[in-house]
């Protein structure tokens, strides 16, 4: 996970004073373009309607995350969920088709309208990336009320207070600890969800 400083340098100085646009402080640290700007992704809250709480933790597995497993964060998953009490393990967010009969942009609509309504039914995103400048799909879930657990990256010190609105560590027995506190008090995590979906 160490930057190739040659690669990094070739593509700066091939952008010149073009401006780039980036997604976290962190990764304009990172990249230092002698020309850049920080823009955090933002959402439509008439998008996302409020979560319903009816399902434990979700967190991202699968292909993805092992065919990457240093960028986003397979072994820290690993080390989090070792031993972790069954009925409490993540699930993997599992989204329906739409009605056969859709096509096209139709189709799409009602992928997307399928996603956000399971997404929803969760009550915490569990959010293992270590390298991705700030996840798009720990937004959604923030968006929706589910409380956010995250590590420790990638600017998510700046709008995350733990506790308050959400979580983030870099130590997995810490992340393990949230996690277990928020499967066991349903009424705090709704508390807090709100308040990440509000920020």
């Amino acid at each position: 996970l160490q930057p190739v400083e040659v690669e990094r340098e070739r593509l700066v100085n091939f952008l010149g004073d073009t401006l780039v646009i980036v997604n976290s402080y962190q990764a304009r640290n990172e990249w230092n373009f002698r020309n850049s700007r920080v823009v955090w992704h933002g959402f439509d809250p008439s998008e996302f309607p409020p979560a319903t709480f009816e399902k434990g933790i979700v967190s991202p597995f699968g292909p993805l995350v092992i065919s990457r497993p240093h960028y986003r964060g397979f072994f820290i998953y690993e080390a989090v969920f070792s031993n972790f009490p069954q009925q409490y393990m993540p699930a993997t967010l599992y989204v329906p088709e739409p009605d056969v009969l859709h096509t096209g942009n139709e189709y799409a609509v009602g992928r997307y309208q399928n996603y956000v309504n399971e997404l929803r039914r969760y009550s915490v995103y569990f959010n293992p990336t270590l390298r991705s400048p700030m996840p798009r799909a720990r937004g959604e879930a923030m968006i929706c009320g589910l409380v956010t657990v995250s590590t420790q990256n990638h600017d998510v010190e700046l709008f995350i207070k733990n506790g308050w609105n959400g979580f983030y560590s870099a130590d997995p027995d810490e992340l393990r600890n949230y996690l277990l506190f928020l499967a066991r008090n349903p009424q705090k995590t709704k508390e807090i969800g709100m308040r990440g979906r509000q920020t």
